[in-house]
């Protein structure tokens, strides 16, 4: 899990990270994308405006924002 400005970011072992509201009143996704095209255990690295993320095979580096 990672901890973004009022919203966490969850990586699937599946390769989809989801994008979920810090929202105590309950669960609320945003948003999901997959990242991976294999299994990922790593946790994402959050640098800056990128997300790195580590799968079976690879690290890429995806950027988000402006």
């Amino acid at each position: 899990f990672l901890s973004l400005e009022g919203h966490v970011a969850a990586l699937r072992s599946n390769g989809e990270l989801r994008i979920i509201a810090a929202d105590p009143a309950g669960y609320r996704s945003r948003a999901a994308y997959r990242v991976a095209p294999d299994q990922t255990w790593a946790p994402p690295v959050l640098l800056d405006s990128k997300i790195l993320i580590k799968d079976l095979n690879r690290l890429t580096l995806w950027s988000f924002g402006s």
